[in-house]
């Protein structure tokens, strides 16, 4: 299989294409990065963020300020939080990062303190148990909002009852044990094997649960796991 895979074009169901215009053809932009299946509530997101876009596409110059302003909005929105987390901070994407030449700068680091608390109320009513949950904990570095923390325990939670170890676990808990009230986040997280991700689940509950007990961490029900309609290339393609 290509990495990314190629794009899929499902018969009979509602897909959101990124295309571009070569060659007098239409060509899709991503491979299957850039064919998604967003649910009923998902693609109002995409619709509005659309429309927010092309108003400001309207205008001769567009501000800095006001792009990043936009991204914090997507970023909010549940439905295209990858895609404005990814253009705040890439490096908190490293799989997409990896394929991505356009050497973009990380807007993240120009957010204002309010548009941090718009990032955390969002996260906080509308958390996803998707690698979202790290990017975000990365863009707010070591903003306090303890809904957020709490937020974030929920879906550790909910991780931990999967029967193999996500991939980008390892990084959620590097990002937050330190929120939590741990000195030393790396020693902790020494015990997973390298790469990190290939720690068995057994292992990365072991540590969770002493680090529950030794940093007081409070008991918070596991974070619901939403039914998607179709995943393209994997459970944790951004669709």
């Amino acid at each position: 299989m290509a990495c990314p895979a190629p794009p899929v074009y499902e018969s009979g169901e509602t897909v959101l294409a990124f295309l571009s215009h070569e060659e007098g053809e239409l060509r899709t932009v991503g491979l299957s990065y850039g064919t998604l299946y967003p649910s009923g509530k998902e693609l109002d997101d995409f619709r509005e963020m659309i429309q927010h876009a092309i108003a400001l596409r309207n205008r001769q110059v567009i501000p800095e300020a006001s792009r990043l302003e936009w991204l914090v909005e997507a970023a909010a929105r549940p439905g295209t939080r990858w895609h404005g987390l990814y253009e705040l901070q890439p490096a908190t994407d490293g799989v997409h990062a990896y394929y991505d030449r356009s050497n973009r700068p990380a807007l993240g680091r120009k957010l204002e303190p309010r548009q941090f608390q718009l990032l955390a109320d969002a996260f906080a009513a509308a958390p996803r148990v998707d690698r979202t949950s790290l990017m975000m904990l990365s863009v707010l570095g070591d903003y306090p909002d303890a809904r957020v923390d709490r937020a974030a325990i929920a879906i550790v939670e909910a991780l931990l009852e999967r029967d193999t170890t996500a991939y980008w676990l390892p990084d959620l808990l590097a990002v937050l044990l330190p929120r939590l009230g741990d000195p030393d986040p790396v020693q902790r997280l020494a015990v997973l094997s390298e790469p990190r991700e290939t720690a068995s689940i057994e292992t990365v509950r072991a540590l969770w649960s002493q680090a529950r007990f030794e940093l007081s961490i409070p008991e918070v029900p596991p974070a619901a796991v939403e039914e998607k309609r179709r995943l393209p290339v994997g459970g944790e393609t951004p669709d």
